[in-house]
């Protein structure tokens, strides 16, 4: 048993403490299990090399839960110290190794850890499935008792990372709606979908092989950033031990909020609010009718999974019925026919497409597709939410229209797509600025892009360290001969106006970027999504400058600054109220309208120091975090304090869906989920509860509370009562 021998080598370990080992000594005098402290720290183990922490942050995350599991207070390095004595047992097993980054500068040092043993990597996570006990991740889903306070019986806190003030202040009397909402999710049972989980395995099986040459579901398969694959295969992995272990159990999960009131699921990889395919695998315990129009809805999701979600919503109806004798053959052969896989999210879309099929032989056996029992998961989502609730605030009626929060004209109505409006602003720019760059950039544009391409290539390409620095030479001589960052970025305009045709990777392309200057993305965070992933929208993109995505991304950001008029002024008012909670040295602090959370936004700048540990047989200096010693963080409550605000209030309009609501619910905060045959009521709901959230601006409390009233806006024209009759608001 690895496990074993793990909890062995730190038993020897323990021996050798003594007084000098001020940040360890404590594992002696508290008397901690080695046993234990491995189980804990395997499933952190998984996620941090998933996740691709540094050793330190693995570090500090195992020593956090061994001090939590034994009731010990905060204390980073002696977390620090402790998680570096299990990482180097786990070493010394050969199951993982560490790294260290910058160590032929002279700059500190960051380390980082990868699987060293592959095969007992997967002997580890089935030494997992095979322990009878139950396992000990903190993120394992379990039935919890009903929340009463801000803090249950098992000490898990109802707000996470919360200011001390705020989970003293929750209690039944003060925040009935809330703990309502949060206790009916945790009482809602799942089960996982045999049916595709048997698909699931066999893909799984089938991705082993390095020399696949079919498509396949999982995204390891053919990911040449060796990286990213190794942290997909972990993520395979971990929802394969889980599923494996939990195949013919009843499945719950603990949920709890974080400061601003967003509701979050406690269980890692297996749960709704996680990937494409886990999210498909989970399906309610008990199924329920579809009723009269169940399977009107179970199309629309059909359609929307396949990625057809920009139509009217009898038109996502007539395409699934359309092709239904297809989409039931992929349930039929999904290996034979691998059409699905070219879905949005393509395990989602088959789960739709087994349900299809199971109706269909119900009705073939002489039933009443009314009666059928469906057990599968149906959603519907906001229309790009962050910007919605800057809009439904600002009440301005030219931006409501993009995220459908007007009135749908008659059946034939095509959805309003913000992500569209901006990019035929963006490329309109794009196109004005490259008709204008000087007839040299012009001439020199195909070089430059040609060098920098085959430079670039050669770093990704390079066998070495040394053969990589040679090339991060000849890429500095280059942009050296070009001249500043300004010089260079003027060649960017020729390289993004080649899509000047293409609106539908115009609209792939600004689509992060919108979707997060709700949630106060800056330029160069702008800049960095681009450079994240345009490269997988077109590949290319992979060899030009950075300076090309920055250039971009400013583009993106002035240009909804300056069409989206209301969420732009309302991200200014933001940062006054901001600017004002900074002078007085304040953290912003609010009860949320409706559900009466306890908003305390209390940015601290911590500490950070430096301390010497002895690993591995090497002396290192590792830069942590002490997150007990802080003082506010002023620029962080201005970078925040409007996307804070925006959750607290999407927080609310979930927490009024899930209280509202007579059915089973399942939520992924802008997103909405139940059986199909109960669609048409959370359709409804959705529409009703955010009709009134916003019939009395919630602003005018919230600013209040803060003492900004002076700072609220002129009201615009919107009505919110138009929601009301939206087919697009959520769907």
């Amino acid at each position: 048993m690895i496990t074993q021998s793990v909890a062995n080598r730190l038993q020897e370990k323990f021996d050798k403490i003594d007084g000098r080992w001020r940040n360890r000594k404590w594992l002696v005098e508290k008397k901690v299990d080695p046993e234990v402290f491995a189980k804990l720290s395997v499933p952190i183990l998984f996620l941090s090399i998933q996740r691709k922490d540094t050793l330190v942050s693995a570090a500090i995350r195992m020593g956090n839960s061994i001090r939590k599991h034994y009731m010990l207070e905060d204390k980073t390095e002696f977390s620090l110290g402790a998680g570096l004595m299990i990482l180097e047992a786990f070493i010394e097993e050969g199951i993982i190794r560490w790294y260290e980054s910058n160590s032929n500068s002279n700059k500190h040092s960051s380390y980082y850890l990868k699987v060293k043993d592959w095969s007992r990597w997967r002997k580890l996570k089935d030494e997992i499935i095979e322990d009878d006990e139950k396992l000990p991740f903190e993120g394992w889903p379990v039935k919890s008792p009903e929340w009463s306070s801000g803090y249950n019986i098992n000490g898990t806190p109802f707000i996470r990372d919360a200011h001390k003030d705020a989970n003293g202040s929750i209690g039944p009397d003060s925040h009935p709606l809330l703990l309502s909402a949060v206790n009916k999710l945790q009482t809602t049972e799942y089960r996982i979908n045999k049916d595709l989980y048997k698909v699931w395995k066999e893909f799984r099986a089938e991705a082993t092989n390095k020399n696949l040459s079919k498509p396949s579901p999982f995204k390891f398969v053919g990911e040449k950033n060796k990286q990213r694959a190794v942290s997909y295969i972990i993520e395979a992995d971990t929802i394969e031990m889980m599923v494996d272990r939990l195949l013919d159990e009843p499945i719950y999960h603990t949920y709890n909020c974080d400061f601003r009131g967003r509701i979050y699921n406690t269980t890692v990889y297996l749960e709704e609010q996680a990937s494409d395919q886990a999210k498909a695998l989970l399906q309610y315990a008990e199924p329920a009718p579809l009723g009269q129009l169940g399977l009107q809805w179970l199309m629309v999701y059909t359609a929307n999974m396949y990625g057809n979600d920009k139509i009217p919503l009898n038109e996502r109806v007539a395409f699934v019925e359309e092709n239904f004798e297809k989409f039931v053959g992929y349930s039929v052969d999904p290996k034979g026919d691998r059409g699905w896989l070219e879905a949005d999210k393509p395990w989602s879309f088959l789960m739709c497409c087994m349900e299809l099929h199971k109706i269909s032989n119900w009705i073939d056996n002489g039933f009443d597709y009314e009666s059928f029992p469906s057990s599968v998961i149906c959603y519907i989502d906001g229309s790009n939410n962050g910007i919605q609730h800057l809009v439904a605030m600002s009440r301005d009626h030219t931006v409501a229209p993009y995220v459908n929060l007007v009135a749908t004209k008659d059946d034939n109505a095509i959805p309003g797509d913000i992500y569209m409006y901006v990019a035929e602003k963006v490329w309109e720019k794009i196109d004005t600025i490259a008709n204008s760059v000087s007839q040299e950039v012009k001439d020199n544009y195909e070089k430059v892009r040609e060098d920098f391409a085959e430079i670039s290539q050669d770093i990704y390409l390079a066998k070495s360290k040394t053969e990589k620095l040679e090339h991060y030479e000849k890429l500095k001589d280059l942009k050296n001969s070009i001249g500043d960052s300004k010089d260079l970025a003027a060649y960017a305009p020729l390289w993004w106006i080649q899509f000047k045709d293409d609106p539908k990777i115009q609209r792939k392309m600004v689509k992060r970027n919108v979707m997060t200057i709700g949630y106060g993305a800056t330029k160069g965070g702008m800049g960095q999504q681009s450079k994240e992933d345009v490269p997988h929208i077109f590949e290319d993109a992979r060899w030009i400058p950075g300076g090309w995505h920055f250039w971009f991304g400013a583009l993106v950001y002035d240009t909804c600054y300056e069409h989206l008029d209301g969420p732009a002024n309302m991200l200014r008012i933001f940062r006054s109220v901001a600017e004002r909670c900074n002078v007085k040295g304040e953290f912003l602090r609010y009860n949320t309208p409706y559900t009466n959370f306890p908003v305390v936004q209390a940015y601290r700048k911590p500490r950070t120091k430096r301390a010497e540990f002895n690993f591995c047989g090497k002396t290192i200096k590792p830069q942590f975090i002490v997150m007990e010693e802080k003082e506010l963080h002023k620029q962080k409550q201005l970078s925040s304090t409007a996307p804070n605000v925006t959750h607290s209030l999407d927080a609310a309009h979930l927490t009024m869906i899930v209280y509202s609501f007579p059915f089973k619910i399942t939520t992924v905060h802008d997103s909405f989920g139940c059986h199909a045959g109960n669609m048409e009521e959370l359709f409804i709901v959705t529409r009703e509860q955010f009709f009134e959230l916003y019939r009395e601006n919630p602003l005018v409390d919230i600013f209040t509370q803060a003492g900004c009233e002076d700072l609220l806006p002129t009201p615009k024209d919107w009505n919110p009562e138009e929601v009301m009759q939206s087919d697009f608001a959520f769907c």
